[in-house]
């Protein structure tokens, strides 16, 4: 964190507190800060780049789109679900109005917002959001980029989450015994293929999908914080 800081320093004696460079490296300073837990000083940068954004690209400018779409992040992962989804509107229409068709970027404020509308308990509009983006990004990204596998468990946690425990098969990662998964699946989401069998065949619901969805995205350490969070 201290090497970023520098950086910010360094640039803003360098070319003013304002600039460009400034603001790319508080950006980085705040995915940082995030990293660290500090997701008050995290939010809080986020905002004021927002501001400075606005003031120097335009209030509709790709710049200002890629920091609230950061900020949106940062604020779902508080639980400041309200003003995630206000921050990801405006992200969704620049990136819409500035981003080329076959952008993948295009999908990154749907793909959060199913996110955020799965932890509302929004799950019509939870499903609608991720089958938005995994429509894009399976069309701009490689097969099986963690990105559209992320997409893709999550439309079926929303299938769950209505009650549609039958539609939501085709996209979570599947145990042994039931067919090959839909994408790819390894690492520790292969190793815990047992468990995940117990809970599917048990039927215990959205809670477990959602944590073997997490483990093939995020990995061990997304895994395990996830489990203390819903602890």
């Amino acid at each position: 964190m201290a090497a970023h800081q520098k950086a910010v320093d360094i640039a803003a004696a360098a070319y003013g507190s304002d600039s460009g460079q400034v603001l790319m490296h508080r950006n980085n300073l705040s995915i940082v800060l995030s990293a660290n837990g500090q997701s008050d000083k995290a939010i809080s940068e986020f905002q004021e780049i927002v501001n400075i954004r606005e003031h120097l690209n335009g209030e509709d400018s790709l710049a200002v789109g890629e920091v609230l779409q950061n900020l949106a992040s940062e604020q779902s992962a508080s639980g400041m679900l309200d003003d995630a989804l206000i921050s990801l509107e405006r992200a969704e229409r620049i990136f819409k109005e500035k981003l080329p068709e076959e952008s993948p970027r295009r999908a990154f404020p749907a793909l959060t917002r199913s996110a955020v509308l799965l932890e509302l308990e929004r799950y019509d509009a939870a499903e609608a959001a991720a089958r938005e983006a995994f429509g894009t990004l399976s069309r701009t990204l490689p097969e099986g980029h963690y990105a559209t596998e992320i997409a893709r468990c999550r439309m079926g946690l929303a299938e769950l989450g209505i009650g549609n425990r039958e539609a939501a098969h085709p996209f979570l990662p599947r145990p042994v015994g039931t067919g090959k998964p839909a994408g790819s699946s390894s690492g520790l989401c292969g190793r815990l293929q047992g468990s995940w069998a117990h809970a599917w065949n048990s039927g215990t619901g959205i809670g477990s999908a959602r944590l073997i969805c997490v483990m093939k995205s995020r990995g061990r350490s997304g895994a395990v914080d996830f489990c203390r969070k819903a602890g």
